[in-house]
C-alpha cells in the first residue's frame, strides 16, 4: 500500500479532509468557496460540489492567480459568478504541492501544507492505515483521476522558436482526435473572444499562451493541457483521464479492472501527443520520452 503520493493526489486529499472536518464540526463558511488551477486534479471540483462549496476550478499557473481571487473577493465580494468574502475561502491547491489553507497569505503556504498534511496522517495512523487508503476511499467516492505532466525539453532560441510554432500549429489546426479519443472541444485561452475576455498586458497575454483539449470516448473523460513553462525551456502537456465513481454494487476486480484502463489511456495519451506535438516541428520523441512513471 505504500508509494510515492503526487502533487495532485495531495491537492486532493487535503481539500477533502479540511472540507469534511469543517462539515463536519458544522464550521464551513456561509459560502464556501475551494479555489484551484485548470491543470489540478479534477476530483477537487467534485469534492468541493460534494459539500455544496463554490469551486474555482480554472485558474492559469501560479499562485498569485489564486491571491487575485481572494483580492477580488475583498474588494468586489465576488470572482466571475462566485459570490462570498475572504472568510470563506476554505482552500486553494496547485498540482506542484502548491496549498494555501487561510486567506490571510496571499502566497501558497509549505507551513500550512505540512501541518494540514500530518492531520490525516496522524488519523489514520491509530488503525495502521497509510495515506495511501485514504486516496483509495477517495477514487472510490468520486473517481478515478489520474494525472501526469509530459515535459517536451527545447533549448535554446531554436527551441523557443520551435515551442512557438508548436502552439500555433495547435491553434491553427487542432486534432479531431488523440489516441483514440475524440476531441470534444477545443479552447484556446488567448482568445480574448473567450472567457478570460481582452489581455490585461503583454503579461497577461504571455501567461494565457494556454491550450486545453477537451476527450471523451469508451466511458472515459480525458484532457490535455498545453503551456510553455515560465521557467525552464520546455513546453509541459498535462494530462488527465478519470472515472465515474464506484458504483453500487461494482466489485473489486471490475473497479480494478476500470482504473487499470485509465492508466493504460493515459500512456496511449502521452505516446500520440507527443508524437503530435513534435511532429508540428519536424521532430520525433526520443526512446522512452513518452513513458510514465507509474
Amino acid at each position: 500500500s505504500y508509494r510515492a503520493i503526487t502533487g495532485n493526489e495531495i491537492a486532493a486529499l487535503l481539500t477533502h479532509f479540511k472540507v469534511s472536518q469543517l462539515a463536519r464540526s458544522g464550521s464551513l463558511p456561509k459560502n464556501p468557496i475551494v479555489v484551484t488551477t485548470e491543470v489540478t486534479t479534477g476530483q477537487i471540483a467534485r469534492i468541493g460540489r460534494h459539500f455544496e462549496c463554490q469551486v474555482i476550478a480554472d485558474l492559469l499557473v501560479g499562485f498569485k492567480y489564486h491571491a487575485d481571487v481572494i483580492w477580488q473577493l475583498e474588494s468586489t465580494g465576488q470572482f466571475g459568478d462566485v459570490r462570498g468574502t475572504p472568510a470563506d475561502f476554505v482552500i486553494g491547491t496547485e498540482e506542484s504541492h502548491g496549498i494555501l489553507a487561510t486567506p490571510h497569505l496571499r502566497d501558497k503556504a509549505s507551513a500550512c501544507g505540512a501541518l494540514l498534511r500530518a492531520e490525516p496522517a496522524l488519523g489514520q495512523k491509530p488503525q495502521g492505515r497509510p495515506l495511501v487508503d485514504y486516496l483509495d476511499a477517495l477514487n472510490r467516492q468520486f473517481g478515478y483521476f489520474r494525472n501526469e505532466v509530459i515535459n517536451i525539453v527545447m533549448t535554446g532560441l531554436e527551441g523557443k522558436q520551435n515551442m512557438a510554432k508548436m502552439l500555433d500549429a495547435f491553434r491553427a489546426a487542432p486534432p479531431s482526435s488523440i489516441a483514440g479519443l475524440g476531441v470534444a472541444s477545443f479552447e484556446d485561452l488567448r482568445d480574448e473572444s473567450g472567457r478570460m475576455g481582452p489581455f490585461k498586458g503583454d503579461t497577461d497575454k504571455a501567461a494565457r499562451n494556454f491550450l486545453i483539449f477537451r476527450l471523451n470516448g469508451s466511458g472515459l473523460e480525458a484532457k490535455v493541457s498545453l503551456r510553455p513553462s515560465g521557467t525552464e525551456p520546455k513546453a509541459k502537456a498535462y494530462i488527465e483521464v478519470c472515472s465515474q465513481p464506484r458504483g453500487a454494487g461494482v466489485t473489486d476486480e471490475a473497479w480494478q479492472a476500470s482504473c487499470s484502463k485509465i492508466d493504460a489511456t493515459i500512456q496511449a495519451i502521452a505516446t500520440a501527443f507527443l508524437t503530435l506535438a513534435l511532429a508540428t516541428v519536424g521532430q520525433q520523441p526520443a526512446p522512452g520520452a513518452d513513458k510514465l512513471s507509474r
